[in-house]
């Protein structure tokens, strides 16, 4: 799993560094999820529409089917202003809890599940 805590564009949203998830990859299959992915949303921005996430913290995941998925996450604050170390530090326990709670096992990716491929 690879972690990335995002800073807000100007307009609210958050932009992943595909190119250093990319780097980080742990296999193949995750490298080339990444780069389909960085290269659909380049597509949709070159088409006028804005895909950046709502959350600060996006993760990779390995499904049950085998492949992989991008997920996000909110960064809670205690205040309007930047987070906080103590901020991130809650919100990735709670991204933790989460993801321990979620039976991996059983769960297909998106693609997968709507019969995309």
């Amino acid at each position: 799993m690879q972690i990335q805590i995002l800073k807000p564009a100007k307009n609210g949203k958050h932009y992943p560094d595909y190119d250093q998830m990319i780097a980080n990859s742990r296999d193949e299959d995750e490298r080339n999820y990444l780069i389909e992915t960085k290269e659909m949303h380049e597509k949709w921005k070159a088409k006028g529409f804005d895909d950046g996430f709502a959350f600060g913290i996006v993760y990779t995941r390995k499904m049950a089917c085998g492949h992989y998925e991008l997920f996000q996450h909110p960064i809670y604050r205690q205040h309007d202003a930047e987070p906080t170390e103590d901020d991130i530090l809650e919100s990735l326990q709670s991204l933790i809890e989460e993801i321990r709670e979620t039976k991996k096992d059983h769960m297909k990716c998106t693609r997968c599940i709507c019969n995309f491929r």
